[in-house]
This record gives structure tokens, C-alpha cells and sequence, in this order.
């Protein structure tokens, strides 16, 4: 995906040096033409990539003289013929989909962002009105990140951009901070790891006139209306057709298209639909999988209770689906902690799971290495195609409820507790609060946030009211931060993330789909699924009841690079700031049981790298 970035200031004058300061700071990132435009208060840039075919003819930014306004964009839109016939554009293969972004502004205004779809951002600065006004797609791969220093904003597609302003000071929000440390609910959903670093939201547009910043949601899927048929295959008939076509607008691309694969159904769905739909082009599919180093060991570990190499799945989806070439990666030339360090380097902040961070970064570098410019994913599928649904709300008559006594009774009970004794429930069995006492942060921090969890009865585990309320809550409507961070790690590889599973149609059917249709003859769900790829992945997959475990050979990597894990651990414990957070004793001890092979939960490795990759980020902070 192509980048954009600009500055709208009171102050003429100023416009031409912050510009060249943002692209001195993403200048890296792969990019094949490179083009700046300022007005007397305001400037865009653009980095053009290459990601679609109609990406050879893009200009931008761009001054429409009769609208005076200043416009860029980078996007790849999937309703290209809507737009056009709707803007009365005769679309030839020569018309950018930047071009199409403006003459939608032309035609519609701010209210352009309803008629778009796909993955987009743009940014346009209104003369005649005095007006800077940013927009994002609903759920993509984009980002906007934003800072505002008395009448002057500037924004762009990296943080990095933002971070190069002279005026802006690197100071850490530690509120956001201790929120991903221990997943800790936020209260503002659109702050970053600095301080007055901020990001537009996903469905909301923003708007920056007279040193004011208004941030305007537009899209509303929790509006849905329900749909309700009789025979619940007919969902999976027509989701098939809604989801093939979002992987088929995916497949638009200037350099081959690649795809993500794990062991399940929605990485496996999207890679079986693409491989069937590239066949007609007589093209073939290349997969991309991450797979244990350390085989033996892990198969030995998880005694079956998890799926911990899932290379016999992923194989079976590329025997079964046929057309697909499967590239198998064991990230072997990268140990968790050099992934860290560069994840953190490349992206500039920290993240969840920063055990996968080796293999995130192995990944995509390989894809790019390899020629490809596009990479499907299944990211966003346990909240829409495989969506297990709510089995408490099931009535007591559905043939799943009435699979087992003990599941009957459970799931008439749950939804009476989650709904009117949520505290009780909380304090005896809450897994966010065990996973901060676990944590390695101070003990007046864990103290902290167990008091919030407490008071706000907040925890893992809650009421859903219907499915459609669990899918939006799995989405994170409005905020999606993995999302902004797959556009972080495409953009430094020059590989753009597509996600077939996120695409707002998708969302919108599944949403749309009665709780009841998602289970058939047990509670396990997900049957809206099984229908819909019933002949396109093979049983042993359709069918399993085991879950996948990402980087399940952590441990075992970990040790094997015993000295560069001690040597960024002394750098984290001896950090003033990093100690001023972070307990470094607990930290210490928790390295010593892994060295040492002592029994401990799978989440304890996760999170002793996750509380290095944070650790490590402060010690950047001179």
C-alpha cells in the first residue's frame, strides 16, 4: 500500500521543512516514486507502491483547481465500477483508484467514505473552508496516525513520520503502555504508545479546522438487521458467494499474490477459495507457514492437548484444494529475541504477541524476497466466517442444547451469571485478572489495575446479548489495533496484508446471521462455516476440535539462544525507566524456570518475551 502524509498550519511558511523532515523518516520504506505538494498552509507527500495494476498511472498528490482542494490517497478499492458509475466516470484500466477517490469527493463530499470499499485512507485539504479532513476504511489494512501542536496538524501512514517533527517530544504514554502489558481495557481508544500521538480510527473520519480536532464515526455494523431462515445452509450458500468475492477483489495485483496458512479454518478457507479461483487463470497459489523448529519436543510437550505443529493440517488443505505450491518456514535464522528487536525497530511500538514476533518478521521478509506484493490472511475469521456463536443463547429445544445434559445445564446457567452476578462470577474465576497478577510489572501497577478490573467488572468472560454483540466485541470495532499493526509490518517489507475474513461486506452477512444457524448437532458452532467449506477443505481440518498454538516452540528457542536472552534481559533490568515499571526480579526468576525447563503454563513464555519486547522499547527512549 501506497503511504501519505501532510501538515495543514495557520502558519504559512513552515510547510516545505516538515515535509522533507516526514520523508527523510520513511524514505526506507520500499516505495517506487515519491512526490510532495504544498500550498501556502497546507502540504501532502505521497510514496506510490505499486499494489494494483491501475497503481502505474497514480499522481498524487493533486490540486483540483475548480474544487480548490489538496488531495491524497492510498488505497485499493474493490467496488471500482459502483464508484465510477456512481461519479458517471467511464472507467478505462488507465484510471487510478486515487483518481476514483477523487472524483468520489467531488460528487459526494465528505460523504464519499459510504460509497468506498476496500482498504483506503485519504486526506484533503479544503481551501475555501480552512478545513483538513482525514477519513479511513471501516476495517483494513490502512492507518492514520495524527499530532497537533496549537493550530498546526500533521499526519501520515507512519508513526515514524510523526516522530520526526521537530516539535514533537518522545514521551511515553505510560496508560497505553500498562494497557498492552496487561491487556488492560482502554478508555481511549485512539492513543499510541507516545504521548500526543493519536490514530484516526477505523470507520471515522476527522476533522481539523480552526485548531479544533473532531473525530466523526460513520460506520455502524452493530445496526444490522437480522436475517432468519429456515434452513440454516442457506447462510452458508450465500456466504460462500459474499466470501469468494472478497478473496477475488484480493487477488488484484501488480506483483503475485501470496497467502498466509496455518492448520486452520480461516487462514485454509481463504487459501482454498484463492487457489480455486487462480486455477481459472491457470495460476498457481504459494502458501506461507510458519511451522515449530523444534518438532520432537513440542509434539512431546502438549501430549495432544494442543495442536503444536500444525504441519499435517497444512498440508492436508494444500493436497485437498490442489493449485497450491506450500512454502513451510521453522524461522530458524531468527531467535525470538532478534525478532523483538527488529519488530519493535520496524514497526516503533510494541505488541501482544510478541512471542510470534520471530516468525512476523521471517514472514513477510521471505514473501517479498520471494516477488510477491500481496499477502492474504484469515486475521479477522474467528470473528466473522468462523464465528462459533453464543451457546447460552441457544433455546432449550435446538438439538445442539440438547447434545449433553452437562451442556444443557451449562449453558442455561452461564448467561444467568454473566448477566446478573458479574462480579461474583469475576472474582472466582477471571482470567484477565490472573493474567496480571502473573504479569512482570511493579507491584503497585498490578495492584491498579486489578482495583479498575474489580470496580468496572471487566474481565474476559461477559454477557453477550446476542452473536451479533460477541462478533463486534472479537472485531474491536473502532479500533482493531491488529490491523494497524499488519499495515505497520507490510509497509516495511513492501508487502501489502489483505484480509478476505475482514472485508465489511463479510462482516456485515455474518452479522446478519441468527445465532441459531452457527450450531448443528453439539455446541462446539461454527457450522456456517463447516456448510460453507464443505468439499473445499478436507475433514480432518473441517472437523477438528483441537486448537492451533502459535510459536509452540518458544521455550525451546529461547534456550537454544540462552546469551542474547540474558544479554537484552541485563540491558532491560539495568534501564532506569524500564525498571521504574517493570519488576526485575520476577522477570529474572521467570528466565531462570524457563532456562532451567521448569513446568509452567504455555502464556508464561509469551509473556516474558512480551514484557522483553516492552522492556526494550524504553531502553530506545534516550
Amino acid at each position: 500500500m501506497s503511504l501519505i502524509f501532510g501538515i495543514y498550519s495557520q502558519q504559512s511558511g513552515e510547510v516545505g521543512p516538515v515535509l522533507n523532515r516526514m520523508f527523510g523518516a520513511m524514505r526506507h520504506i520500499p516505495h517506487e516514486k515519491y512526490q510532495v505538494l504544498a500550498r501556502e498552509k497546507a502540504g501532502f507527500g505521497h510514496l506510490l507502491t505499486y499494489n494494483t495494476p491501475e497503481a502505474l498511472f497514480e499522481k498524487q498528490p493533486v490540486y483540483d483547481t475548480e474544487e480548490q482542494v489538496l488531495i491524497t490517497s492510498e488505497a485499493r478499492l474493490d467496488n471500482r465500477g459502483q464508484v465510477a458509475g456512481g461519479c458517471g466516470v467511464r472507467l478505462y484500466p488507465e484510471v487510478p483508484d486515487g483518481e476514483l477517490i477523487r472524483q468520489a469527493w467531488r460528487k459526494w463530499g465528505k460523504g464519499c467514505v459510504h460509497h468506498l470499499q476496500g482498504d483506503w485512507s485519504f486526506a484533503v485539504y479544503d481551501e475555501r473552508e480552512q478545513e483538513l479532513f482525514l477519513a479511513r476504511d471501516p476495517h483494513g489494512y490502512t492507518a492514520v496516525y495524527y499530532y497537533q501542536d496549537g493550530e498546526t496538524l500533521v499526519f501520515a501512514s507512519s508513526p515514524k513520520a510523526i516522530l520526526a517533527v521537530e516539535s514533537f517530544r518522545k514521551r511515553v504514554n505510560m496508560r497505553h503502555f500498562l494497557g498492552g502489558l496487561l491487556i488492560w481495557p482502554e478508555k481511549d481508544t485512539n492513543t499510541e504508545i507516545y504521548e500526543d500521538l493519536y490514530n484516526v480510527p477505523p470507520g471515522h473520519t476527522l476533522s481539523f479546522k480552526g485548531g479544533k480536532v473532531e473525530l466523526s464515526r460513520y460506520w455502524f455494523p452493530e445496526n444490522t438487521p437480522l436475517r432468519k431462515y429456515k434452513d440454516p445452509r442457506d447462510y452458508a450458500e450465500e456466504l460462500r458467494e459474499i466470501f469468494a468475492e472478497a478473496v477475488r477483489v484480493r487477488l488484484r495485483s501488480y506483483r503475485p499474490v501470496a497467502s498466509m496458512l496455518s492448520g486452520g479454518l480461516d487462514s485454509g478457507s481463504v487459501s482454498a477459495i484463492a487457489a480455486h479461483l487462480l486455477k481459472q487463470e491457470e495460476k498457481v497459489l504459494s502458501t506461507f507457514s510458519h511451522v515449530p523448529h523444534f518438532r520432537e519436543e513440542v509434539l512431546r510437550e502438549s501430549g495432544g492437548r494442543r495442536l503444536a505443529d500444525e504441519t499435517p493440517h497444512i498440508l492436508s488443505v494444500t493436497r485437498h484444494a490442489g493449485n497450491i505450491e506450500p512454502v513451510l518456514l521453522d524461522s530458524a535464522r531468527i531467535s525470538p529475541v532478534e525478532g523483538i528487536i527488529e519488530a519493535v525497530e520496524k514497526t516503533g511500538t510494541c505488541f501482544h504477541g510478541a512471542g510470534n514476533a520471530f516468525w512476523l518478521m521471517d514472514l513477510p521478509g521471505e514473501v517479498a524476497q520471494r516477488g510477491y506484493g500481496a499477502l492474504l490472511s484469515g486475521e479477522m475469521g474467528n470473528a466473522t466466517i468462523s464465528y462459533p456463536g453464543v451457546s447460552y443463547l441457544l433455546p432449550w429445544y435446538h438439538r445442539a442444547a440438547a447434545s449433553s445434559v452437562k451442556g444443557w445445564l451449562k449453558h442455561l446457567a452461564k448467561p444467568l451469571v454473566l448477566q446478573y452476578f458479574p462480579g461474583y462470577f469475576r472474582r472466582r474465576k477471571n482470567g484477565l485478572l490472573d493474567y496480571i497478577r502473573s504479569s512482570f510489572v511493579q507491584a503497585h501497577f498490578r495492584e491498579e489495575a486489578e482495583a479498575a478490573i474489580r470496580k468496572e467488572e471487566t474481565g474476559f468472560s461477559r454477557y453477550y446479548p446476542d452473536a451479533a454483540a460477541g462478533m463486534l466485541h472479537l472485531l474491536d470495532v473502532g479500533h482493531n489495533p491488529r490491523c494497524r499493526l499488519g499495515q505497520l509490518i507490510g509497509d516495511e517489507f513492501g508487502v501489502e496484508f489483505r484480509d478476505p475474513t475482514g472485508d465489511i461486506n463479510v462482516i456485515t452477512y455474518c452479522l446478519s446471521v441468527s445465532n441459531d444457524a452457527f450450531f448443528g448437532d453439539s455446541l462446539r458452532g461454527k457450522q456456517v462455516l463447516k456448510n460453507m467449506m464443505q468439499g473445499y477443505l478436507p475433514d480432518d481440518v473441517l472437523y477438528s476440535t483441537r486448537k492451533g498454538l502459535q510459536a509452540s516452540d518458544l521455550k525451546y528457542r529461547l534456550i537454544k539462544d540462552a546469551g542474547g536472552v540474558e544479554e537484552l534481559l541485563n540491558r532491560v533490568c539495568s534501564d532506569p525507566q524500564a525498571a521504574e515499571v517493570l519488576d526485575t526480579g520476577r522477570l529474572r526468576g521467570a528466565w531462570t524456570a524457563i532456562r532451567q525447563e521448569q513446568p509452567g503454563p504455555v502464556i508464561r513464555e509469551q509473556t516474558f518475551v512480551k514484557t522483553l519486547m516492552y522492556g526494550y522499547f524504553l531502553t530506545r527512549l534516550k
